[in-house]
C-alpha cells in the first residue's frame, strides 16, 4: 500500500516523514513547522527498498530522485539494525 511523505529539514539535515494516504501533504507540514523541499508518494519494493515518486498537489512539490536515497538511509534495513545516518533512536 502506498503511502505519502515529505522531506523536511531538521537541524541541517534532510528528514523523511511517512504517514498514511489519507492525510493531506499540506496539513502534515502544516503541523510540522519545517520547511519542506519535497514530497511524494512512497512504497516499500519487494526487497525491502523505499521507492518514491509523484507529487503533492496540496504544496505544489514534486518528488526528487534523490528522496528515495534519503527515505533507505534514514527508514531502510539498516536503520533498523541501529545505524541510521549518525541518527540514534
Amino acid at each position: 500500500m502506498k503511502s505519502k511523505y515529505i522531506i523536511v529539514e531538521l537541524k541541517g539535515m534532510e528528514v523523511p516523514l511517512v504517514f498514511s494516504s489519507f492525510l493531506q501533504h499540506e496539513d502534515v507540514a502544516l503541523a510540522i513547522r519545517n520547511k519542506v523541499h519535497s514530497a511524494g508518494h512512497c512504497e516499500l519494493n519487494s526487497a525491502g527498498k523505499w521507492i518514491a515518486g509523484g507529487e503533492s498537489v496540496s504544496l505544489k512539490l514534486d518528488a526528487r530522485q534523490r528522496d528515495a536515497e534519503i527515505l533507505n538511509e534514514h527508514l531502510g534495513a539498516s536503520c533498523a539494525l541501529g545505524n541510521c545516518n549518525g541518527i540514534p533512536h
